[in-house]
């Protein structure tokens, strides 16, 4: 179901773009060449992105007031970029596609050291610093990983610290989640089951499934208590991806998803 919907995302994306020339209609074709041009324009853009990212840490005037605000929030954009990669691997099986989303995931436990060492001391830090955040990319990191998996450009280190990383990222949830029938409750639930299907062997992927159910029982069949209509698409996105994972089709056809498939389809 999620890759139905990012596929048609990406469709609506296309198709606001001009028409191919002789009023040709879009087709699969246009949305990879379109997926490889944007991937392409991005790695070109990453070191620029990767400053703009740093400057958040490295340019903190010394009498801010908003110094102890100051949390490591790990980049997104690389993820992003490894979804576009892993997907024109699933698409196209091209090695090199798999060899960029490889390269991006392994680097993401680098950008770390950028997080100055004052920072490094505070309780939630003390059982390490989140590699991915949890917020909509660890999910995603966890999905593009599966799409390369069974590539042959993943050597036993690379393998290892795509676990370490999404390890360390998911326990970091534990030290502030968030209850009841709303997007960041679900956002986490999304992140834990992710991680606990993905590495079904590491010690602590028990916990992770345990917290994702408990987080996960106050949406599943019943209603959200968003008070904002922004925020009900991102609830119902890591809910869709929720069940996807656990398999959980019968909630599909519960009362409560009929009325919101049918209150975005009248937006």
């Amino acid at each position: 179901m999620i890759r139905i919907l990012c596929v048609m995302l990406t469709s609506v994306i296309i198709m606001s773009l001009p028409a191919a020339s002789g009023g040709q209609s879009i087709t699969d074709d246009h949305m990879i060449d379109y997926l490889k041009e944007t991937l392409e324009y991005f790695l070109g853009q990453q070191d620029g992105l990767l400053d703009g990212w740093k400057s958040r840490y490295t340019d903190i005037p010394a009498e801010s007031p908003n110094l102890e605000l100051l949390a490591y929030s790990p980049p997104d954009f690389p993820v992003q970029m490894a979804d576009i990669a892993s997907f024109l691997y699933q698409e196209t099986g091209k090695p090199k596609y798999a060899e960029i989303t490889r390269n991006l995931l392994v680097s993401m436990e680098k950008y770390q050291e950028y997080f100055p060492e004052k920072f490094r001391q505070r309780a939630e830090y003390a059982q390490g610093i989140p590699v991915i955040h949890w917020f909509r990319a660890l999910p995603v990191y966890v999905e593009t990983f599966q799409r390369t998996r069974d590539s042959e450009v993943y050597s036993t280190a690379d393998r290892k610290t795509i676990e370490q990383s999404v390890a360390v990222s998911a326990d970091f949830i534990f030290t502030f989640p968030e209850w009841s029938a709303m997007n960041r409750a679900m956002l986490r639930a999304e992140s834990f089951m992710a991680a606990a299907l993905s590495f079904p062997s590491h010690p602590h992927a028990d916990d992770w499934r345990k917290m994702a159910e408990i987080l996960a029982d106050d949406s599943l069949g019943k209603w959200e208590i968003e008070d904002a209509q922004i925020y009900h698409a991102v609830w119902l996105k890591a809910y869709i991806h929720y069940l996807d994972l656990t398999g959980q089709d019968r909630v599909f056809r519960s009362p409560m998803m009929q009325y919101y498939f049918r209150y975005f389809v009248s937006l």
